[in-house]
């Protein structure tokens, strides 16, 4: 038996690439809702892919103070390192911030919960480094109230109320609380 389907046209598919080409005429409103979709989406995956590059960072800084902890089970003086890892803490928040900043730019109010995953491995690592911080300096846990409030942020974002009108109105600052959530 010879296979015959290679030696023939394939007419469906062309017919079917001609026809879809009727279809969808340039300048059409579908194709603009579509290139209007298409920029959301890359908005979306842009920030997911940013917010992915910040928490890596953010658990880098982490792992540094928890090395930099480790120190002072066999130090005389703990002191000077507790102070090195509080002033590695300040770079952690920083990057804190630029995660609460691009979350702030999403103005959707589930943008914490919808890119959880871009950033939940660094918020972990940040949690481990300050439980092991306040143990080291108190020699007890952290509460969880405690904790919860190092995970808050207050931020500009941009408030995405509509005039009624149908258009999408300039977008005006406003300030949020935002507490990022694992």
């Amino acid at each position: 038996m010879t296979d015959t389907s290679q030696s023939r046209p394939d007419f469906t598919r062309k017919r079917r690439q001609k026809d879809r080409k009727a279809v969808i005429k340039e300048g059409s409103v579908v194709q603009a809702a579509f290139l209007a979709y298409q920029k959301e989406l890359d908005a979306k995956h842009d920030r997911a892919e940013r917010l992915v590059k910040a928490s890596r960072d953010l658990t880098t800084c982490s792992k540094r103070i928890i090395f930099q902890l480790h120190r002072v089970v066999g130090a005389a003086d703990r002191a000077p390192i507790l102070a090195e890892a509080e002033t590695k803490f300040g770079e952690a928040k920083r990057l804190f911030e630029k995660i609460a900043a691009e979350l702030a730019e999403d103005a959707s109010a589930d943008a914490t919960h919808r890119y959880r995953r871009q950033y939940k491995w660094g918020v972990q690592e940040y949690v481990e480094a300050l439980t092991f911080y306040h143990y080291c300096k108190n020699r007890s846990l952290i509460g969880f109230e405690e904790t919860s409030k190092e995970l808050e942020f207050e931020s500009t974002a941009p408030d995405a109320d509509s005039d009624g009108s149908g258009s999408p109105p300039p977008p005006k600052q406003r300030n949020r609380s935002l507490r990022l959530v694992l």
